[in-house]
């Protein structure tokens, strides 16, 4: 069996994630709204992986502001 591409972590890729973390705070979307999104193209997400997603694991994104700052 081979290694799943990087970035994918349980069912969804990376792309998955952008677009929702974009529509999230770029967007001002809502919650509910990001999911009846989804769920009008075809892509099945709880609301509660939806919320993990949004709130969860930004230790990437907090060394990126924090080397953004620095320059």
């Amino acid at each position: 069996m081979a290694e799943p591409p990087w970035g994918y972590e349980g069912e969804f890729g990376l792309g998955i994630k952008t677009l929702i973390i974009s529509l999230y705070y770029g967007g001002n979307m809502t919650q509910g709204k990001l999911l009846e999104f989804l769920e009008d193209i075809g892509i099945s997400i709880s609301a509660g992986y939806l919320s993990n997603l949004l709130i969860k694991n930004y230790s990437d994104f907090k060394s990126e502001k924090t080397e953004v700052f620095l320059y």
